[in-house]
């Protein structure tokens, strides 16, 4: 695989700050309505399936196949738009559109008497379904990673989109369960496949249509995938993002037995216990993407590993702290489902930026990038949601609730020690913070000599002189004064634009000022004895395709 030298070519849309947030409002309504076919069917459909003596062991498959089509499909759809084969709005629309069509058509399973019959129209489905998640779900990632790409706020907007996603999940049942009891089986899936596509004019119109905003028109370079994944940091920060998700979803099966057995719960309240953890999920996310975006996101993810393991070893709590709990066992229970929410939402928000900053500081630097790394993130997310119960289950059937939370306690506790680890190892992420202004350098002073510059002879001496090319340097920052006063006084502060270019890695072109820009190229003018070519030219910022445009040089006489 080859490099892309200078600079990140991932692309940022180009919008006014109006569009941007009514693009990314539409994107977020759109992922809650989604999102909350996952859990839709949670209160009514195993006493459908029941009645239609289907064993239990498939209604788990039925709501497992959603998760595991969606496994399937994400790292194959964000590839699709890297290589250009589909486009990031055209994706978000078609996913939108399968995920109403089967939505509705689930509405209908409860018409169908035969066991066999009914099982398999519930597994396509819900397979379709996850399908079309799928592709809303790594379309809006990467079209929020684009939106919200070179600004300080892309952490934020995960969190916000996240938030929205979790609040999906906590609006599915109380939809489900109230509207089939007022309405009959049908109509919560009937008024969600609705809701979700009056969305679809509003995305059709708002999200813009230019080449920045599409997937890439032009062939793009080939990324070798497995040499990504192979990628210690990148594979570690995978398994993190896999965990987010198995932290919640591994209680599914186990924690309503326990809470009954142990704490005498009834279905009510157990309800509620899901719906703390799943509403304080809700609410913390933004606030771990804004921490994220300070302090960095791996620590983030390093705290919020941590703080899980401390509520799995309290929620059963393990045999050794029950003597000494007494009472406090009961609402200790309860801090620690909170704690649940809170270390999932600060595991999995930082993840799409923090896997954006280990593949650029491993060179992967290509277009669309962002979009196949959206692709693996969610397969990653999916994998933990899905394995989730399955492995939660067999866990408890084997240890007991208490002791398979110490097992998944040891597991997010060695976890978070080894991203805190990794913290330290990889390079900083850049820190945004705001447009500043920036003093301009003597042109001569401090820039960088490339290999092919330093291996260029040196310029013949000027009559008079007896430093070779001196006088022509002396010239070239004349010239520039010359043509932009206050250019060659470095003490003059100058306001720059930030590049837009997310994630760029120290050093390289994207990110870079245009003052840096502008010295790199005067240097490589008068190395090369190019400087009647740049008159005519001028200098453009190589950094950033909306940098400060620089002033044309004037032609020497």
């Amino acid at each position: 695989m080859s490099h892309v030298d200078g600079h990140s070519r991932a692309q940022h849309l180009d919008v006014d700050d109006t569009t941007r947030r009514w693009s990314f409002g539409c994107l977020c309504g759109a992922l809650l309505l989604v999102n909350a076919t996952f859990t839709l069917l949670s209160p009514i459909f195993p006493q459908e399936a029941e009645r239609r003596h289907v064993s239990p062991s498939m209604v788990g498959l039925v709501f497992s196949i959603y998760s595991f089509a969606s496994v399937a499909a994400s790292p194959l759809l964000g590839r699709m738009v890297q290589l250009g084969y589909i486009k990031r709005r055209s994706l978000l629309l078609v996913g939108l559109l399968v995920v109403c069509i089967s939505t509705a058509m689930f509405g209908f399973v409860s018409e169908i008497d035969h066991q066999q019959l009914f099982t398999a129209a519930c597994l396509i489905l819900r397979a379709v379904m996850g399908l079309g998640c799928a592709a809303v779900d790594t379309a809006s990632m990467a079209l929020s990673a684009a939106l919200y790409g070179g600004t300080p706020f892309l952490g934020t907007a995960m969190g916000i989109q996240e938030s929205v996603l979790s609040i999906g999940w906590v609006v599915g049942p109380v939809v489900g369960g109230y509207a089939a009891q007022l309405a009959g089986f049908g109509a919560p899936f009937f008024i969600t496949a609705a809701l979700a596509f009056a969305c679809y004019p509003a995305l059709f119109c708002l999200m813009p249509r230019g080449k920045e905003q599409e997937a890439h028109e032009e062939a793009v370079e080939e990324i070798a995938v497995g040499r990504l994944l192979k990628a210690p940091q990148f594979f570690l920060l995978l398994i993190s993002a896999m965990l987010g998700a198995a932290i919640i979803t591994a209680l599914d099966p186990t924690l309503g037995p326990h809470l009954e057995d142990i704490l005498g719960y009834g279905p009510g309240t157990i309800g509620i216990a899901f719906a703390v953890i799943a509403g304080v999920y809700a609410a913390f996310t933004p606030f771990a993407g804004l921490l994220g975006d300070y302090i960095g996101r791996l620590q983030v993810m390093s705290i919020g590993l941590l703080i899980s393991a401390a509520s799995y070893l309290l929620i059963g709590p393990i045999p050794l702290l029950r003597p000494l709990l007494g009472p406090q066992m009961y609402w200790l229970v309860w801090v620690a489902l909170g704690g649940v929410g809170i270390g999932a939402g600060m595991t999995f928000v930082p993840s799409l930026p923090a896997l954006l900053h280990a593949a650029h500081t491993l060179g992967f630097e290509q277009e669309g990038i962002d979009d196949l790394v959206s692709g693996i993130l969610m397969g990653s997310y999916h994998s933990g949601g899905g394995g989730g119960p399955l492995v939660g289950g067999a866990a408890k059937h084997l240890l007991g609730f208490p002791w398979s939370g110490v097992l998944f306690a040891a597991i997010l506790g060695v976890q978070g020690v080894v991203i805190a680890i990794l913290a330290g190892v990889m390079p900083p992420e850049p820190k945004y913070e705001g447009d500043a202004p920036a003093k301009l350098a003597p042109i001569t002073e401090g820039v960088p000599v490339t290999d092919m510059e330093a291996s260029m002879p040196d310029l013949p001496p000027a009559p008079g002189t007896g430093a070779s090319g001196a006088p022509f340097l002396e010239r070239v920052s004349s010239s520039a004064a010359a043509a932009a006063p206050g250019l060659a006084d470095p003490t003059r502060p100058i306001t720059l634009r930030r590049s837009s270019s997310f994630g760029a890695r120290p050093g390289s072109g994207a990110g870079s000022f245009g003052g840096r820009s502008l010295g790199r190229s005067l240097s490589r003018a008068s190395l090369l004895g190019s400087y009647q070519d740049l008159s005519n030219r001028g200098v453009r910022d190589e950094g950033s395709n909306r940098g400060v445009r620089e002033p044309l040089l004037p032609s020497e006489e």
